[in-house]
């Protein structure tokens, strides 16, 4: 029971350990919490950017060094914050495997609020220590703001779009979607976003985690 209790608190301690070292920008403290292996995985899903798939400890390390060295670090004071919760757990003698809620704060329109995801990791154990071997990462954070979203495929086919941009798309003057595919009824401007998407793909599929960016399409005054 004592050596369970202490795999328990270690498994823990990795949990809190990785979220930290990739919110403070610490690649030695992230590098520490991983199987150095081929195998590593990391599962990353969300509504705002979609899914991705990370294979093996080299791509992962090098997708989060360059996210490291190119963005400053802006969860920090959050990082220490967090909790987690309804933690289920089960352990072997060399593997275990967890879900989770990751609780944490987030400020929207200058309200800190509380914020859940859903987590699962599979662990283990080398040398003694527990590591990382599998990670996977759900949430839902477009429907927490109730944004206007729309995930395209590079030819503009929507892949999913949330419920308040269904309802805008039916108001709007301008965007339109035919044969499952955006379009912009201005057909200079549509070019232009069609260009945007296109150059866009490549860049989601080089990142570690994708984040906002945006291109200016300026459409001409309607007869309004």
């Amino acid at each position: 029971m004592a050596k369970r209790a202490d795999d328990e608190a270690e498994i823990l301690a990795l949990i809190h350990a990785h979220r930290i070292a990739l919110w403070t920008n610490d690649f030695e403290a992230y590098s520490k919490c991983f199987v150095h292996a081929d195998y590593a995985t990391r599962w990353f899903a969300t509504r705002l950017t979609g899914i991705y798939v990370r294979q093996g400890w080299e791509d992962i390390a090098e997708r989060v060094r360059r996210q490291f060295a190119e963005r400053p670090s802006i969860n920090a004071a959050r990082a220490y914050k967090t909790t987690v919760e309804n933690l289920r757990l089960r352990l072997a003698d060399n593997m275990a495997w967890a879900t989770y809620d990751q609780c944490y704060p987030m400020t929207i329109t200058g309200i800190e609020q509380p914020h859940t995801t859903k987590e699962m990791r599979i662990f283990e154990k080398h040398d003694g220590e527990w590591r990382i071997a599998f990670l996977g990462f759900l949430d839902d954070y477009a429907e927490y703001l109730d944004r206007c979203l729309l995930q395209l495929d590079p030819s503009g086919k929507v892949i999913w779009q949330s419920p308040s941009s269904a309802a805008a798309l039916k108001a709007d003057d301008d965007l339109v979607i035919r044969a499952g595919v955006l379009h912009i009824r201005d057909r200079r401007a549509d070019q232009q976003l069609h260009a945007a998407i296109r150059q866009a793909a490549p860049l989601v599929s080089g990142t570690f985690n994708m984040f906002p960016s945006a291109v200016p399409i300026i459409l001409a005054a309607g007869e309004d």
